[in-house]
C-alpha cells in the first residue's frame, strides 16, 4: 500500500503526517531531515491545508519534487451556524472530523501561533467560537509593546511564584494562558454540556496536566485532513 503525506501548513511552522492506509506512522515538524527522507520514500504527492499563502508558495519552491495539492475549497460538509466564507480550512477540517466521528458534544481546542476554539453542541452542530493570541504570541507581545521586558519562552512554574523579572513573565504568561484555556472549556459545560475537549496543534501537550479527561491529540489535525482528503 503506498504511503500518504499530509501537510498543515501554519503560521510558524509546517507539521507533516505519513499515513500507511489509515495508520499514522510518523509525524513532527517538516524540516530539511524530513525532506530529504520523503524523497527516499519516493513520497511524490502531498494533501495539504494553508493559513499561510507565503508558507505555502515557499515549501512548494522547497519541494518541487512533490505535487502539493491544496485543499481551499471547500464543500458544505459540516453543520455549522457559523459563516463558511470566514470559517478558516484548519477549524473547518477539526469540525468535520469531530462532527464525522461524532465525537460531541465537544470543544475543539488548536493551539499555535492563534488559539481556536470551536464549540460542538450535543446535536453535532458547529455554533461557533473564538480565536486568541497563542503562547508564543503572547510573549513575543509582551516584549514588543514594553521598553524593559525582554521576551522569554514561557515556561510551567507550577505553585512557584518568580523570584525574578525573568521568572515573573516566563510563569506569568504560562498561568494566564492555561487559566484562559481553562475558562473557555468550563464555558462549554456550561454552554453546551461539552463532555471533554479535544485539544491539537503544537502546545497540546503542554495541557495534558490541566485537562485530564480530555482528548490531546497534536495530530488531530492531520488525521482531519487525511480523512477529508478520502471524501473528496
Amino acid at each position: 500500500m503506498d504511503k500518504e503525506l499530509v501537510l498543515t501548513i501554519g503560521n510558524t511552522n509546517v507539521r507533516y503526517g505519513l499515513f500507511n492506509g489509515n495508520i499514522l506512522i510518523e509525524s513532527g515538524i517538516y524540516a530539511e531531515p524530513v525532506k530529504k527522507k520523503m524523497k527516499k520514500e519516493k513520497i511524490v504527492k502531498a494533501l495539504c491545508i494553508s493559513v499561510n499563502t507565503r508558507n505555502l508558495k515557499k515549501l512548494k519552491e522547497d519541494n518541487k519534487f512533490i505535487e502539493i495539492m491544496e485543499i481551499n475549497k471547500i464543500k458544505n460538509k459540516i453543520k455549522t451556524e457559523y459563516d463558511l466564507n470566514k470559517l478558516g480550512i484548519d477549524r473547518y477540517m477539526a469540525i468535520f472530523k469531530s462532527q464525522n466521528d461524532k465525537e460531541y458534544p465537544a470543544i475543539l481546542i488548536d493551539t499555535g501561533t492563534a488559539d481556536t476554539f470551536d464549540f460542538i453542541d450535543r446535536k453535532g452542530i458547529h455554533i461557533g467560537g473564538f480565536i486568541t493570541p497563542g503562547l508564543s504570541t503572547m510573549a513575543k507581545s509582551l516584549a514588543k509593546f514594553t521598553y524593559a521586558l525582554k521576551e522569554v519562552e514561557p515556561e510551567d512554574g507550577g505553585l512557584r511564584v518568580g523570584k525574578n523579572t525573568e521568572e515573573a513573565i516566563k510563569y506569568g504568561i504560562y498561568m494566564e494562558w492555561v487559566t484562559s484555556i481553562i475558562a473557555f472549556v468550563k464555558l462549554s459545560e456550561n454552554l453546551i454540556s461539552a463532555r471533554r475537549a479535544i485539544v491539537c496543534g503544537g502546545n497540546a501537550l503542554r495541557l495534558k496536566d490541566f485537562l485530564r479527561n480530555s482528548i490531546i491529540d497534536e495530530n488531530y489535525l492531520l488525521k482531519a485532513v487525511h480523512d477529508y482528503g478520502k471524501n473528496i
